[in-house]
């Protein structure tokens, strides 16, 4: 690669500035001031996803969800407003070592070396993992709100609904807290119902999850307000295809039964997938896309120095705020025992959370 930057240096790099990313550098500078940190982003303004919910369902604003990244970046970070394209790993010796330096790699041409790689880039939609879905959501029947550009016109499209078929999808494939996709559903159904047109609306779940929490209690009480909304659900099957024109969404069962669903207005839980640059740099674990971290350390499997959380980690659980609370104290901990040569100590215990961001 051709070098326009002179080669950096620093000590923690961290790629992303989510809410793993910002939480994760503010713990770190917090507790060891004197540590030279790097935040690499190329997005100009942070987008509080967790609000993105309430835009779709018209009780906030775009606006409201999003600051300047700038207002972000913790003091004393250096930022860099770049997209990685490559990550290379120092030489996997199979001992530990703490001087070892990872390279990451951006679009303007820089090349930034660390002993610590934070990968916490999130992840993205994979449209392409469902056809027709994109061409749906150019439609003004269909939207998700995983897409903050999104997010405004599926509160448009659900308020202007007056009868007809409303179909909410939850994709089992790496969707960041999928369970959130019952929140339009449960907003707009109240906004149906002061409006008097919750009677005139087939309201429907296609789950590929087997349930929508993991937690038989928080299933129980969902089911239970579901069921009082007359809402059909179907779970544990698979979202094929989607037909913008003739408004159908297609899926399969365990058995390879197709079953098409119409739909006047469509809320997708989209699958979404890791960046390209993760699996090309061999940290990723294979079918995942998902960084290969241990899920009680959260420092890599075989790359010393290498650490993920929150929605690019491969935790075996589903991404939540709750979770990413837990884990950011757990890394940064690790993390700086590392630097000192000192065991892992800190241990992040997952719990099953319901929706976990609300």
């Amino acid at each position: 690669m051709n070098l326009t930057h002179p080669e950096t240096t620093h000590d923690v790099v961290i790629i992303g500035a989510g809410n793993a990313g910002i939480a994760l550098a503010a713990r770190l500078r917090r507790d060891n001031p004197d540590l030279d940190i790097a935040i690499v982003n190329p997005e100009g303004l942070h987008t509080y996803r967790p609000l993105l919910s309430y835009v779709g369902a018209g009780l906030a604003t775009l606006r409201r969800a999003q600051r300047p990244q700038s207002k972000q970046i913790p003091a004393g970070c250096t930022w860099y407003r770049e997209s990685v394209v490559e990550l290379t790993p120092a030489p996997v010796s199979g001992e530990v070592d703490a001087t070892s330096a990872h390279q990451v790699h951006t679009d303007a041409g820089r090349r930034i070396s660390a002993t610590d790689v934070v990968v916490c880039p999130g992840t993205h939609i994979d449209w392409d993992a469902t056809p027709g879905l994109r061409q749906a959501c150019a439609s003004p029947h269909a939207s998700t709100n995983y897409e903050p550009s999104m997010a405004s016109a599926t509160w448009d499209m659900l308020k202007n609904l007056r009868q007809g078929n409303a179909v909410f999808t939850i994709s089992s494939r790496n969707a960041p807290c999928p369970s959130v996709g019952l929140k339009p559903l449960f907003l707009a159904a109240d906004h149906w119902r002061r409006e008097g047109r919750l009677e005139n609306i087939t309201m429907t779940v296609l789950n590929e999850n087997s349930d929508f929490t993991g937690l038989p209690r928080a299933n129980n009480e969902i089911d239970s307000r579901l069921r009082h909304l007359g809402v059909h659900v179907r779970s544990g099957i698979t979202v094929e295809s989607i037909d913008a024109d003739s408004r159908h969404v297609t899926t399969r069962d365990v058995d390879g039964n197709a079953t098409h669903w119409p739909f006047d207005a469509l809320h997708v839980v989209p699958a979404h997938r890791g960046h390209d640059w993760v699996a090309d740099a061999g940290i990723a674990r294979p079918g995942t896309g998902l960084i290969d971290v241990d899920e009680r350390t959260l420092h890599h499997r075989r790359n010393d120095g290498i650490w993920s959380l929150g929605d690019a980690a491969q935790l075996g659980t589903a991404s939540s705020g709750g979770g990413l609370r837990r884990q950011v104290p757990v890394l940064s901990d690790n993390l700086i025992a590392r630097r000192n040569g000192k065991p892992l100590a800190a241990r992040y215990v997952k719990r099953p959370e319901f929706v976990g961001d609300s």
